[in-house]
């Protein structure tokens, strides 16, 4: 399974989204919904001269939170985009392009069969995409699901599918970062790829933040940082989950949007004193979260780090070929953890 991003509104950060992403990532994006005067279209297009992709996802029209889509009135774009879609194809050629003509759609598989059918002609060198909300599975089409928290995964797909966890704590009672990707993954192991996403993706600062008038009107983007952190969730947990209690790793501080601790490595354990330490395999300490004079949280004192987990991870990469670390708390050790996965209690 190939994993990637999920960049809705990429025409905000599109150096940042290529960046983040590694040669082979899949991708997805909404250049309809975000993106003014046609620069979401010049992200697709920069998404293929880049050339690190290998696949990716384009939602053709404008994302209808009704779920309904109504296709007499949107056909006439739909056509367009598509046709469009083909030259793009055409013209990058080492990138498989997948349309989606509706994001989350409600549709039954009789409204889609001759719509699908109708457009496959006009863009012959393109998978097409059926992504679906309560809509119906369509043979000989990709099926796409989205993510709606960890309570409310939905079924696997009959056919060929694809996964994305864009709106992924929507209700606001998880987020991405705080899941159990381990168990998310595999779920979905037989998924063609699945793509990572937070609430920046779409320019939102919390998962349940209330929409600004349109999506062009959001200023909450996400960094190179923000999306390499997300990305390495989607790699697999190394070694076993092994914290237990109250003692926590959490990879991404909450996020204030006031920088300096947010989105960094944070841990939360029992008790201690200002700072703690963090050990590769190999014994090197390679670095030392301090308290940042914060009062502690409920469960103990919070240990901050000046570095992202992803960054961390790579450190201890380096040292040992491995992103497993120990902390050590005065006389406590906590065993080996994969550092850029949540390790304790999950949301």
């Amino acid at each position: 399974m190939r994993i990637g991003g999920d960049f809705p509104g990429a025409a905000y950060y599109q150096k940042a989204a290529v960046q983040a992403s590694e040669p082979g990532d899949c991708f997805g994006i909404m250049p309809e919904t975000f993106g003014v005067k046609g620069t979401g279209w010049d992200t697709v297009e920069a998404f293929g001269r880049c050339g690190k992709f290998f696949e990716g996802v384009v939602h053709i029209t404008p994302f209808d939170g009704t779920h309904r889509y109504p296709i007499k009135q949107l056909l006439p774009l739909i056509r367009k985009n598509v046709i469009r879609m083909e030259r793009i194809a055409n013209k990058y050629p080492n990138t498989i392009w997948m349309i989606s003509i509706f994001c989350e759609h409600n549709h039954p598989r009789s409204r889609m069969e001759p719509l699908y059918r109708r457009m496959k002609e006009l863009a012959p060198s393109c998978l097409f995409v059926n992504s679906i909300w309560q809509g119906e599975e369509v043979a000989g089409m990709l099926t796409e699901i989205h993510l709606e928290s960890p309570n409310k995964l939905p079924r696997v797909p009959r056919l060929e599918y694809l996964v994305s966890y864009d709106g992924f704590g929507g209700d606001g009672k998880c987020n991405y970062t705080d899941a159990d990707h381990t168990e998310i993954l595999n779920k979905y192991a037989s998924a063609r790829h699945i793509r990572y996403w937070g609430a920046r993706c779409n320019g939102k600062f919390k998962p349940n933040q209330p929409k600004p008038p349109t999506p062009n009107n959001r200023t909450y983007w996400p960094d190179v940082h923000y999306l390499k952190g997300h990305r390495v969730m989607l790699t697999g947990r190394q070694g076993g989950l092994t914290w237990q209690g109250n003692a926590l790793l959490k990879p991404f501080a909450e996020d204030h949007g006031e920088g300096g601790k947010d989105n960094k490595l944070m841990f939360i354990l029992p008790r201690g004193g200002d700072s703690i330490e963090v050990i590769d395999m190999a014994g090197n300490v390679i670095d030392r979260p301090t308290t940042m004079g914060l009062l502690p949280h409920p469960d103990g004192p919070r240990y901050y780090s000046k570095l992202y987990a992803y960054q961390v991870g790579e450190i201890a990469v380096r040292n040992t070929a491995s992103r497993l670390v120990l902390v050590r708390c005065g006389k406590d050790v906590y065993p080996l953890t994969d550092v850029v996965l949540r390790s304790g209690k999950f949301r």
